[in-house]
């Protein structure tokens, strides 16, 4: 089994929502994993997922105690039922043993996560109800035990004037024009909430790939989302491959290049992250190619992530279908240029264009980042002792208040700060003391000589007066 080279690539895209990291670490092997859940369990630490398992990786059936009320059944399973005395875990009861290459299937994904990076373990714990134990009955396996769908997933929908009950909030929720929204009694979704949530889809079909677990089942059903802050949560990973699985159906997600018996790979779970991709985007069902020209007009024919997205879902060999990581980095990238160009329309708004001037012209703009506008001109006076730049002579006293200018030199950039000194205009007087760059100094005002002549004569007479006084 290859593991990838960018196993941290996915980090950023999912831990933004809380940081109550899963204890145990990368422990090396499932063993060692699960062995530090359960003193975890045994301390008191509260939680679920994988490394916060109690469970043994093969746990007997007559151990354990299960909820009479079922949580849901369907598929392959007789139902889905909570485990007594462990709160926040499920058990999946199966209508038939597994054969012996699944369940050898299934102890390899219960094992995986012992062998990741912490980041992607983290992804594990929070995000996917990933198997940590099967249920066995005289050596056949019958069952699973896995996380509950933690309760940011579940809303009360608007229903003939009331609330339902607690329901889960599925991906089939996400794919809705803004009018359903408001029937269902549900904020419709911002586009920067749909990117996040599409691309914290991405980040862990993009984990799987690296570890060659094959899904197969992305669909309306699986996927669930939280109107809290975007986050989003996978279930039924109990019957995902390694490296490839058996067909499954999955209605409105057709892969057209793996007809119905064909094992599935890890192409058909690009097509189909690609097909989800689109859809949580313009919110548009049924053809794929209908939501791709949707959001081609909305972003760009020729933007990074719609020229992916098309060769995705229209390409006719499997292996050119581009790689969950690099739809992964597109979506990214769109989202860091979106909010730069947020804040640089905000910093617009806060510090406009001098009047008659061009909007380019003085924007304080520099690097897309925040800046506050230069402060006002104002009239100082020089410091006494200080003479102006370049002159000769010894210094004496000006008692006249002058306002210096500054000759400046574009180095280039954008308008505003740079090379770390103070905004300057090229032709207008500047506040402060002047230092010149290779300028000849300021002339003294025409009155000062004046002054200094009306001073002596002043002087002259004084002394003049004096002397005739003694006399």
């Amino acid at each position: 089994m290859s593991r990838g080279s960018n196993a941290n690539a996915n980090e950023g895209a999912i831990e933004n929502a809380n940081e109550n990291g899963s204890e145990g670490g990368n422990e090396g092997g499932s063993g060692k994993g699960n062995a530090t859940a359960g003193k975890n369990a045994k301390n008191g630490k509260s939680g679920t997922g994988w490394s916060m398992s109690p469970f043994a990786p093969e746990t007997s059936r007559s151990g354990l105690r299960l909820a009479d009320a079922s949580l849901g059944e369907g598929g392959e399973s007789t139902g889905v039922r909570e485990v007594v005395g462990h709160p926040g875990w499920v058990a999946k009861l199966y209508k038939e043993p597994l054969a012996h290459d699944e369940a050898d299937t299934l102890a390899r994904l219960i094992e995986l996560p012992g062998e990741m990076t912490w980041a992607d373990m983290r992804l594990v714990d929070r995000h996917c109800a990933w198997p940590v134990a099967r249920i066995t009955d005289r050596g056949e396996t019958v069952g699973v035990i896995m996380p509950r769908i933690p309760e940011p997933f579940y809303v009360r929908f608007a229903y003939e004037g009331g609330l339902t009950e607690p329901k889960e909030l599925l991906l089939d929720h996400l794919v809705l024009q803004d009018a359903k929204f408001s029937a269902l009694g549900l904020e419709p979704p911002s586009d920067a909430r749909r990117r996040s949530t599409a691309a914290r889809f991405l980040a862990l079909g993009a984990l799987m790939e690296r570890y060659d677990v094959v899904y197969g089942d992305w669909s309306y059903r699986n996927a669930l989302w939280s109107r809290q802050n975007g986050d989003v949560f996978l279930i039924d990973l109990d019957s995902c491959g390694i490296e490839s699985r058996k067909w499954i159906r999955s209605h409105h997600w057709e892969d057209p290049l793996f007809p119905q018996g064909a094992r599935l790979t890890t192409y058909t779970d690009r097509y189909r992250l690609a097909v989800l991709t689109l859809r949580v985007l313009t919110g548009t069902r049924g053809d794929p190619r209908r939501a791709l020209e949707r959001l081609a007009q909305q972003w760009s024919d020729e933007a990074e992530l719609v020229l992916l997205l098309r060769r995705a879902v229209t390409t006719a060999q499997p292996s050119e279908r581009p790689s969950v990581a690099g739809l992964l980095t597109a979506i990214e990238a769109r989202s860091q240029t979106t909010s730069a160009a947020s804040a640089a329309s905000s910093a617009s708004v806060r510090a406009p264009a001098p009047a008659g001037k061009a909007a380019t012209e003085g924007a304080n703009i520099s690097g897309w980042r925040d800046v506050q506008p230069p402060p006002r001109p104002g009239r100082t006076r020089r410091p006494v002792g200080v003479r102006p730049p370049g002159s000769a002579g010894p210094t004496r006293p000006n008692p006249v208040r002058t306002q210096a200018t500054t000759p400046t030199t574009r180095t280039g950039g954008t308008n505003g700060t740079a090379n770390g000194t103070t905004p300057a205009t090229t032709t207008g007087s500047t506040p402060g003391t002047g230092t010149g760059t290779g300028a000849a100094p300021p002339a003294p005002p025409p009155y000062l000589g004046c002054a200094i002549v009306f001073w002596i004569v002043g002087l002259v007479a004084f002394v003049v007066g004096v002397l005739a006084a003694v006399r």
